[in-house]
């Protein structure tokens, strides 16, 4: 360490000779960065004026700019003047010709009132003798049904035999079976009375009675005999007619076939009750009837003025645009031409202002003349600099050194001294060392040494144990931890996940209703806007006898007589009306304002368009304000306010 510090030492003692033999040098060029600071500001406060110079120079030519337009409107102004009290002339002949025109709408506005009520009229009309011709179809279908309403009486005293003559023939069915029962059980008695019968003639034979009486008593027998076998075959001829079952499914057939009938006739004298409603139906339709074609032809005489006054009406629109409108011209000449006092005033204002600036330029002119001589001082600094650049560059290595000369002399200056101390403290450290080892045991030491190694080593079976037992309890541990971190991070993600579910539930009915409702809100809304670009269209032409819609498949149709055209074979002004009333009536049903901006509108247009849309805005009253930005002055006719933008020199 002395002998670092040694060296460190001398070259600080050379770095500190160094800067006292070059200050003076380092001195003039910190001096003359100073001086150059001061000269810098002043080259910055030199250059605002400069700055300031050339604005007011600006302002004092667009003063002058200014003077001259003026100047050239005063003396145009005359000219407008001229021209205003020209158009003023025929102003009154434009309010004539505007009243007999709103005069000539109104009717025409009349007829068209008239002409609508006329068709909802024609088409009640029509409906009334569409149920009238109905009504009379259904009163003779129900003339038809009178027969069969008269043959209900006789239907019914048909089916009231047939259920007595089927009730006789089932009550009969079950009495025969009673008696056939009866006969098939009496059968075996016939049999022994037939035997008995024999039985008994055979005795009679044998007994002596007289052949008279003998005979007679055998007739007797023979007739009983006979007069039983006749009542068990009739009984069975009996049975046999009336157990016909034919009889009774014809009988049943029948009864079937007139409930038939009879729920038919019912049915039809329903629908015949009806007959004298439908006939005063029909009574009343025909006095409505009679009402409405009276009316339709009040209305259609009313309809035979309508061509005279359209031709009258296309005479006054011929009138006033041959008139060139002069009341617009005269609003376009007083929005354009200010008051002669108000340009007079402006001229003596910008004299005024040219004399201001003219003073404050002389002011700057004087101050700059105090800089005249500061690019001279400015290269003499740079040139003292520039001599000593060499020596400052040399001081400026040697300085942080030197600086460090006096710390490493006091520093050296106390190495001296440990130096001596430590020497001091070695000296006295071996005299003890070495009394020290005149009174070692070896034999001691060894034994110590032993026990202690013996120590060391159970030390380090534990310690080597420990190791393994806190790496294992530290990594449950923070196995622990990142398990709970896991569960605390599942337990969230099940209620993101449940939020999630409803918000994505949520989504799709969402998605499902969107597209459901879709084709119903893109055609609600084709329809509204159709209705709006169909009055839209009537106002920028001005006429109401025109029709505008827009179908689902986007395509523009326009009415007019009665006959539907496509887009393709309208007319270049019937084209962009029916455009433009589309896209506005877009702007009124989707974004619900009354203000609309046109720029430039008029583009690539020739002038006999440029003119038609300018009538067809000015006809438009269903917005409030409308802005046209345009080159040319085709809309000056129409705009109550001009705003004229002019890039001066």
């Amino acid at each position: 360490m002395l002998q670092l510090l040694e060296h460190n030492w001398q070259n600080a003692e050379q770095a500190v000779q160094i800067c006292r033999q070059h200050r003076p040098g380092f001195q003039a060029y910190e001096q003359a960065q100073a001086t150059l600071k001061t000269l810098s500001q002043q080259q910055k406060q030199r250059q605002q004026l400069l700055q300031g110079r050339d604005r007011l120079q600006i302002q004092l030519r667009d003063l002058q700019v200014q003077q001259s337009q003026i100047q050239g409107q005063l003396a145009t102004l005359a000219n407008m003047r001229q021209k205003r009290q020209d158009w003023q002339k025929l102003v009154p002949q434009q309010h004539q010709l505007q009243q007999e025109q709103a005069t000539c709408e109104q009717t025409l506005q009349t007829f068209m009132s008239d002409r609508r009520q006329y068709q909802r009229l024609h088409q009640q009309h029509q409906h009334y003798q569409q149920r009238s011709d109905a009504l009379s179809q259904t009163i003779d279908q129900l003339l038809t049904l009178q027969p069969q309403v008269q043959a209900i009486p006789d239907l019914d005293l048909q089916r009231q035999q047939i259920q007595e003559r089927l009730g006789r023939g089932q009550a009969a069915q079950a009495l025969i079976q009673e008696l056939q029962q009866f006969m098939a059980q009496t059968a075996p008695e016939q049999q022994r009375y037939l035997q008995k019968m024999t039985q008994a003639q055979d005795l009679i034979h044998s007994l002596s009675i007289p052949p008279p009486q003998q005979t007679q008593l055998l007739q007797i027998l023979e007739q009983g005999t006979t007069l039983a076998n006749q009542i068990f075959e009739h009984l069975q001829t009996a049975f046999a007619d009336w157990a016909d079952p034919q009889l009774i499914s014809q009988l049943e057939q029948q009864l079937q076939q007139l409930n038939s009938q009879l729920q038919t006739a019912k049915t039809v004298e329903q629908q015949w009750l009806t007959l004298e409603a439908k006939q005063q139906q029909h009574s009343t339709l025909a006095q409505e009837m009679s009402t409405l074609e009276q009316e339709c032809d009040r209305l259609q005489a009313s309809f035979q003025q309508e061509p005279q006054l359209q031709e009258q009406l296309s005479v006054l629109e011929t009138q006033l645009s041959a008139l060139n409108d002069p009341q617009g011209q005269i609003r376009v000449l007083d929005s354009a031409t200010p008051g002669a006092a108000q340009l007079e005033t402006k001229i003596a204002s910008f004299d005024q202002q040219g004399q201001n600036l003219q003073q404050s330029l002389d002011q700057i002119e004087t101050q700059l003349q105090a800089f005249a001589d500061l690019e001279a001082l400015v290269d003499a600094q740079h040139q003292i600099q520039q001599e000593y650049q060499t020596v400052y560059q040399l001081y400026l290595r040697h300085r942080n050194q030197a600086n460090t000369f006096k710390e490493l002399d006091q520093q050296r200056r106390e190495a001296i001294a440990s130096q001596a101390h430590l020497q001091q403290q070695l000296t006295e450290v071996q005299t003890a060392w070495q009394q020290q080892s005149e009174n070692h045991d070896p034999a001691c030491l060894a034994l110590m040494m032993q026990t202690y190694e013996q120590l060391q080593r159970e030390q380090d079976q534990l310690q080597g144990g420990l190791a393994p037992q806190q790496t294992q309890l530290e990594s449950l541990a923070q196995q622990l931890q990142t398990q709970e971190g896991i569960a605390q991070k599942r337990d969230q993600a099940l209620v993101d996940l449940a939020t999630k579910q409803q918000v994505l539930q949520f989504i799709a009915d969402a998605r499902n209703i969107y597209k459901q409702s879709g084709s119903r809100i893109t055609k609600f809304y084709l329809t509204e806007i159709s209705w709006e670009a169909d009055r839209l269209y009537r106002e920028l032409l001005n006429r109401p006898d025109v029709a505008l819609q827009w179908t689902e498949d986007y395509e523009i149709q326009v009415q007019e007589q009665g006959h539907w055209r496509s887009f393709r074979s309208l007319s270049g002004g019937e084209q962009m009306c029916a455009a433009l009333a589309v896209r506005l009536a877009l702007l009124k049903v989707l974004v619900d304002i009354n203000i609309a901006f046109f720029d430039e509108p008029t583009t690539n247009m020739d002038e006999p368009r440029r003119r038609q849309l300018a009538t067809a805005l000015g006809h438009l009253k269903s917005f409030h304000q409308l802005f046209v930005i345009s080159h040319d002055d085709t809309f000056e006719s129409v705009t109550e306010n001009i705003i004229r933008v002019e890039r001066s020199s």
